[in-house]
């Protein structure tokens, strides 16, 4: 029987731990392992975690807020060795009873699957999708599929998982190093998605697994200029990535000049936010050996052409006055 391991990142969670355990200790799949990354909690997650004493659950304390991909990836190492499979989850989510063996058995009947993005309901409203993966403009610009329907839509094609409750093959994981920490938070899970897909493995979508999520929940109460400074760095880093060509050069120059213009118009108004998109480039001019190598690595594992796998997660070419519009809309509110 294969072995199939949850990775819990929390912080300050203990208002969804308690009912997210209790649905995993109601799956109905019997090989499970259960690993909580804990970020430097304060509310009492820790120890509530420690009296659970469940079979099975380990407890990391890491003491600080690593973030979301350092985080994972400390849970993904301390997985058992013969672990097959590896579900990453938020700690405000609750799981359908069989999710794991519904998960199971897809994968297993799934060589060439790499990950399996389940289906995700809103908690306040179940009748309704929060999301089942998504897609991207030509700026990495995410679109999430399902969002709001009522119908779990029919996906096809190349896609990329959310970073809710995805389960990844654990070797495939190890191959490909895991979440790249540079990003700490927003968009690791579209990054690992592009490299599985390069790597010529699919991700699919199992609308019978079901994840409740408590939305927004898991990110916390931050800065609209710490989004700022994370959706631009992180964006910028990805479009260095995985441009191999001309086109993908000219967006990434694109991109940093409207970024710069639009940082420059709105500084008056909105100083703190333009400050925070200015560091965002100033952190990859000190970071710059680091983009490269990660570039380099993605180059020499790569078993697709980036373009190829680029043109096919595309959901729309957002030309530059859509880039423009999102940018304005980020610096009105956070996410």
């Amino acid at each position: 029987m294969s072995q199939f391991c949850f990775v819990v990142l929390s912080y300050n969670g203990i208002e969804y731990i308690p009912e997210l355990l209790e649905s995993i200790a109601r799956q109905t799949y019997d090989n499970i392992h259960t690993i909580i990354v804990d970020n430097g909690s304060t509310d009492g997650t820790t120890e509530y975690v420690r009296r659970r004493g469940d079979s099975g659950l380990m407890l990391i304390e890491n003491g600080e807020n690593f973030g979301c991909a350092a985080g994972y990836n400390i849970g993904a190492r301390h997985a058992a060795a013969d672990a097959d499979f590896i579900c990453f989850l938020n700690q405000d989510v609750v799981l359908c009873d069989d999710f794991a063996e519904i998960m199971v058995e897809r994968l297993t009947q799934s060589p060439n699957c790499g990950a399996l993005q389940p289906l995700v309901r809103f908690m306040s409203d179940p009748s309704l999708v929060e999301n089942c993966g998504h897609t991207a403009d030509l700026w990495f610009s995410c679109e999430t599929l399902g969002h709001g329907s009522s119908e779990v839509p029919a996906i096809s094609g190349n896609f990329m998982f959310t970073l809710t409750a995805p389960v990844v093959r654990k070797l495939l994981f190890q191959q490909l190093e895991g979440f790249d920490e540079d990003l700490f938070i927003y968009y690791e899970d579209t990054d690992l998605s592009f490299r599985i897909l390069l790597a010529n493995f699919s991700i699919g979508f199992e609308p019978r697994a079901i994840a409740y999520h408590h939305q927004a929940a898991s990110a916390g109460k931050k800065t609209n200029a710490w989004h700022i400074f994370l959706y631009t760095r992180n964006r910028i880093r990805l479009l260095w990535k995985y441009a191999d060509s001309c086109a993908g050069y000219a967006r990434l120059v694109t991109f940093c000049g409207a970024s710069l213009m639009l940082a420059a118009v709105l500084s008056v108004r909105r100083p703190a936010e333009s400050l925070a998109m200015a560091r965002a480039f100033a952190w990859h001019l000190l970071n710059h050996r680091s983009n490269i190598a990660a570039k380099r690595t993605l180059r020499r594992r790569a078993s697709r052409s980036t373009n190829a796998v680029f043109r096919s997660i595309v959901s729309s070419q957002g030309g530059l006055l859509e880039l423009l519009r999102r940018g304005t809309a980020l610096f009105r509110h956070a996410p």
